[in-house]
């Protein structure tokens, strides 16, 4: 196995891999460690699996494959799933891999076996071992960085050859074509047009498509930050759900004509039809376009999407009612800021330019993605498409190895502070800037909002970590706690000395009154 050893390494390397995480064991994933170090790639240990497949997936956060995950066979890999998984919804690509037993081992050969093809299936985008009958790994970080659908890609070291390449059945790329005359008249007769962007928008739009637009332009979570969020005419977050305060019940709802580009309905918490006539420009995969109801649906070119745009260019509406809505979300926060939307706000200014908000799902991912103003898509990272409970604190970790010097604001809950809190001792030790936050209310605060009708059990929706500013200490963070704005602003202070990321990451323990906070992010969308 050490000649394909060698060789493979110097094939992730020459891929663009220049981190790797993981849980190694004392067979081929050592020796494969080895090698990679000795290339210059940087190996970090993580406390899990999961951990070390979210923290490469989140290395590719902009689709550059950059990072890999290196686990055992068996139960090693079975626990990075959720990992894997979690990047596939997300179209995070990395490298997933893994000891395994050859193709033709004997049946007597039993410990730790699992059948990596059929759990490869649902998790990755292409599965593949090695093969004495030409590089399939080249095939495999192609696929990885697939546009538009990047994901996580996974191979077997196997102690002999296998059988080489197997790949997920592709999706058939649908036609492109032109915009209909019947788009075209409907759009130019359209007097309150407003646009919806979705992650796609980045391969249907140009730099500059946007600038000079005066109409309301709301994103999906997955598009944040594709519009600058401080513009009077970003409308916000749509996702499907219909508080008081959503786009789709304020400004979208004065809309007579909604133009959705690069949108499809695994963004949307719950797809259903937008509160307008809806043309969807998108990449043209069918069943991604099920769920909005009646819509003008094609598969679009970049000329058609600016063309379109260029269409919009005279129109002039919605600043108004986009100032009323934000209004009606500062309202909801109390004057004496003890909300966690105040705190967002809060850091908005006290955090440097360029600082990335990730975070976990949960009412607080609801406050987050509301009121952290993105001004690029470089700026927010979240469990977007996946909603995964406990993907933040590793995101953050990885992101900030990935992309030196940017600045990471990590937000989470109960349920996002357990699965991987000891990972912070990764953060620790690698001086990360990267500010924790936990928003602390004492239970699943978007679990328990549906308690009462649920006949529910207290323990199923709620548990108590009061400790956990102690205990990331105890594991060399910097930590505290806070229950208002200027409680918060005071425990900063000295934890900023020097400036954000210096001295290592900051672990804030932030605690909320659970009914009022629930309330608020009830509404926020």
């Amino acid at each position: 196995m050490s000649g394909h050893i060698e060789i493979f390494a110097d094939s992730l390397v020459a891929g663009g891999i220049r981190h790797a995480f993981g849980v190694t064991g004392s067979g081929v994933s050592l020796k494969l460690i080895g090698a990679l170090t000795e290339r210059g790639v940087t190996y970090h240990a993580t406390q899990t699996e999961a951990a070390a497949a979210l923290m490469a997936g989140a290395a590719g956060w902009d689709g550059t494959l950059r990072a890999m995950s290196v686990v055992i066979k068996g139960p090693g890999f079975a626990n990075a799933l959720p990992g894997l998984i979690a990047n596939r919804y997300e179209r995070r690509p990395m490298v997933s891999v893994s000891e395994a037993y050859a193709e033709d081992a004997p049946q007597g050969a039993r410990h730790k076996r699992l059948n990596h093809n059929v759990l490869t299936g649902e998790a990755c985008l292409v599965h593949a071992s090695v093969s004495d009958d030409g590089p399939t790994l080249g095939e495999l970080i192609t696929a990885a960085q697939g546009a538009p659908i990047a994901g996580p890609v996974h191979f077997d070291l196997m102690p002999n050859p296998g059988k080489g390449l197997r790949r997920a059945q592709p999706v058939p790329a649908a036609p492109r074509q032109g915009v209909s005359p019947d788009v075209l008249d409907r759009m130019k007769a359209s007097r309150r047009p407003a646009l919806v962007l979705g992650q796609d928008a980045r391969h249907l739009m140009t730099e500059d498509a946007l600038k000079g637009l005066r109409i309301p332009i709301a994103t999906t979570a997955a598009g944040k930050g594709l519009v600058d969020e401080t513009s009077a005419f970003a409308a916000g977050i749509v996702s499907g759900e219909k508080g008081r305060c959503a786009p789709e019940v304020t400004s979208l709802a004065q809309a007579d004509l909604i133009l959705a580009i690069g949108v499809s309905n695994d963004e949307m918490i719950a797809a259903g039809a937008l509160p307008a006539p809806l043309i969807l420009a998108d990449l043209g995969d069918p069943a991604l376009r099920e769920g909005f109801g009646e819509v003008a649906a094609f598969a679009a070119r970049i000329e058609d999407v600016t063309q379109l745009l260029e269409d919009l260019r005279a129109r002039d509406w919605g600043a108004d009612a986009i100032a009323s809505r934000r209004r009606s979300v500062e309202g909801l926060f109390d004057a004496e800021g003890t909300s966690l939307g105040a705190a967002i706000t809060a850091l908005q200014g006290l955090l440097p330019p360029g600082t990335v908000a990730i975070p976990d799902t949960g009412f607080h991912c609801t406050v987050t993605e509301t009121l952290w103003q993105a001004r690029t898509p470089a700026q927010a990272l979240g469990a977007s498409r996946s909603r995964y409970m406990g993907i933040a604190i590793p995101t953050a970790i990885g992101r900030a190895i990935a992309d030196p010097g940017r600045p990471v604001l990590c937000v989470f809950g109960e349920g996002g502070l357990a699965p991987h809190f000891f990972e912070l001792s990764l953060a620790v030790r690698l001086r990360l800037p990267i500010l924790f936050l936990y928003a602390r209310d004492r239970r699943y605060g978007s679990v328990a909002a549906f308690a009462p009708e649920a006949g529910f059990v207290a323990d199923a929706i709620g548990f108590d970590n009061c400790r956990a500013a102690q205990m990331a200490a105890s594991l060399g963070c910097r930590a505290s706690r806070a229950n208002t704005v200027q409680t918060m602003q005071d425990a900063l202070a000295p934890l900023l000395t020097g400036g954000f990321g210096k001295s290592g990451p900051i672990f804030l323990q932030y605690d909320l009154d659970p009914e009022t906070y629930a309330k608020a992010a009830k509404e926020l969308r």
